[in-house]
């Protein structure tokens, strides 16, 4: 009779767990995509945030012992035998016990601890894994790194970003401030097939410029500060460097030093993947021998707009860059070579072939060497609905993701490629006042306005005055294109031939 009332209690109580389950939808982080020579389309992908499901485990229900006699000898004291109903009606839930440490690594590419917080401080003292249980000494003023202790007692600086805290320590954390080191990157010496070359390029300073489309305000680059052009070149494949010499001396009589971003024809790269790197090779070394004084070495190869789909890696990638930098350098040691920019996103999950999120795709290119074949880290941020110097608050689904924050972009780069400065061949805020209504892939910038394009590119350059930056392009100039790709919306000349962030970028300068 015990036995059939528990399981008639048990089959109630599974059928509510069943009728109380429910799913989650889960949205995917944009991808910040680049279209093709003028065309850019940087939508960034929604990462799907994993759902927790709670489990609930049954009760497990304990048949009440039956007493047996006892049998007591006639020589003892009698014993009274006192049964306790062992049945526990209420589950009893379990209990989470309260970790020691303050925080862990989240990161799954662990992170760098340093002697003070910056990436300026090198090289880091060791790697954290993830997972790895950390005390929290103290926070940078700016909020950006916390001071740590591992388990064994190693102390140093790591990326706040990268470390979840079990519980809120803001009101006990003390600040600490240390002075940022001052960044020096040397030249580097060619030493290969190439005969060994001398790199005369300037690897230091800041300097800023923008990407045109037309070319047709050279006055307003002027007013704004800009010493840089950024031109895209889409290569056939056949056509000599001479077609495009133009472009290369039009830009120097405007008194502008010129940027060649370089891309070239997917499937004949599909074909012959080697033959093709010295093909390409020897057309950017003539265009380097023109007078091109920066080129970009191809454009957003971790997507398949760009790159063949099915041979996408950074690995790929650096054996292009192994082949193009010593035949630049031969042709002009003092061309600066750009790695190309990833496009910043997160919607692929990780590296695959048919297209890889920016982070493991630079680690990947990092491990294979890529550091050597380079002047300059080629970086895109076109996607920015808050100010540079935030690191959260962005209005999309997937907030935490880097790709949405200047500072953030810029600490993932700089720690992949210690001691080697960025090149931002893009970056620009999207804003439709005065154009009409963004598409709904761009809702995130509907509240940008004007007065925070000026402001925003204004402070972004200020930042990268600070070290670390060799060279911004402000993404873009002059295009007039708003569709579905709103590329007008970053453009700092508006329709009416007006530059209202020309002037605050020339201030930021000062």
């Amino acid at each position: 009779m015990k036995r059939g009332w528990n399981l008639g209690l048990w089959l109630l109580i599974a059928g509510i767990i069943t009728a109380c389950s429910t799913t989650q939808a889960s949205e995917s982080l944009p991808t910040l995509a680049i279209l093709p020579s003028a065309t850019i389309t940087h939508t960034p992908t929604i990462t799907p945030t994993p759902t927790a499901t709670e489990t609930i485990v049954p009760p497990t229900w304990t048949d009440t012992p039956t007493p047996t006699d006892t049998f007591t000898p006639t020589h003892t004291a009698t014993v009274t035998v006192t049964l306790t109903p062992s049945v526990t009606r209420t589950p009893t839930p379990s209990l989470t016990p309260t970790p020691s440490s303050d925080a862990y690594v989240s990161n799954p590419a662990g992170v760098n601890l340093r002697r003070g917080p910056s990436t300026l401080f090198n090289p880091p003292i060791l790697t954290l894994d993830q997972d790895d249980e950390l005390n929290i000494l103290a926070i940078s003023t700016d909020g950006l790194w916390y001071k740590v202790q591992t388990l064994s007692g190693q102390v140093g600086w790591a990326f706040a970003e990268l470390i979840a805290l079990y519980r809120d320590l803001s009101p006990d954390l003390p600040v600490e401030f240390i002075p940022t080191p001052t960044m020096t990157v040397e030249a580097p010496l060619i030493i290969d097939n190439s005969g060994g070359v001398v790199n005369s390029a300037q690897t230091t300073g800041f300097e800023l410029g923008g990407q045109a489309i037309t070319f047709s305000y050279p006055q307003q680059m002027r007013d704004a500060g800009m010493s840089w052009i950024k031109r895209q070149i889409r290569w056939n494949g056949s056509d000599s460097a001479s077609v495009y010499q133009h472009v290369i001396d039009s830009s120097k009589g405007n008194g502008f030093k010129v940027l060649l971003s370089v891309i070239g024809d997917q499937n004949q790269l599909a074909a012959n993947p080697t033959s093709y790197y010295q093909s390409y090779a020897n057309f950017v070394g003539d265009l380097a021998a023109g007078g091109a004084d920066g080129i970009e070495v191809w454009n957003e190869m971790n997507i398949a707009r760009e790159w063949p789909n099915g041979l996408i890696s950074g690995a790929n990638y650096t054996q292009m860059l192994r082949t193009v930098y010593p035949v630049i350098k031969s042709r002009n040691a003092g061309t600066l070579v750009v790695s190309g920019a990833p496009a910043p996103t997160g919607g692929f999950g990780g590296c695959t072939t048919a297209g890889s999120d920016d982070d493991c795709f630079i680690r990947d290119m990092a491990n294979a060497g890529a550091a050597n074949f380079m002047d300059c880290v080629g970086v895109h941020y076109n996607s920015g609905s808050t100010p540079p110097s935030a690191t959260s608050g962005a209005n999309v689904g997937s907030p935490n993701h880097y790709s949405w924050y200047y500072q953030s972009i810029v600490n993932l780069y700089i720690s992949t490629f210690p001691g080697k400065q960025l090149c931002f061949t893009e970056l620009g805020y999207l804003t439709g006042e005065g154009l009409g209504p963004l598409p709904g892939s761009y809702a995130w910038a509907a509240n940008t306005t004007l007065a925070d394009q000026s402001n925003w590119l204004a402070e972004a350059v200020r930042l990268a005055r600070q070290g670390g930056i060799r060279l911004l392009i402000v993404w873009n100039v002059d295009s007039t294109g708003y569709g579905d790709d709103p590329q007008a919306g970053y453009a700092i000349v508006r329709p009416n031939g007006s530059c209202p962030a020309c002037g605050a970028l020339r201030n930021a300068l000062n």
